[in-house]
């Protein structure tokens, strides 16, 4: 349990030190998608996004949301971080 608080300070903080480069990134890639999905595209996406012209940023968090989700799919998943603790102990004894 140690190691694991550790290890997930230390994510914390590095997300903490990228998230201005996400505001950077995240203005101008929300001005693409608002175009990119017009008119060709609109009909499927209205009912996730809705038709406003809001509807670029809009999609930009439900992608961000769906990353979030798998990637923590992934990692609940992952053995290693489940037996991060263990596994340090393990090393450090022997």
């Amino acid at each position: 349990e140690d190691i694991r608080g550790r290890a997930l300070a230390l994510r914390g903080t590095i997300a903490q030190m990228l998230r201005p480069l996400g505001v950077v990134i995240a203005g101008p890639l929300g001005d693409y998608l608002e175009f990119s999905f017009y008119p060709e595209n609109i009909d499927i996406l209205s009912p996730l996004v809705g038709t406003g012209p809001g509807r670029g940023y809009a999609f930009l968090f439900f992608l961000v949301g769906v990353f979030y989700v798998v990637l923590w799919i992934v990692n609940f998943n992952n053995k290693n971080l489940k037996f991060l603790s263990k596994q340090v102990i393990e090393i450090t004894n022997s």
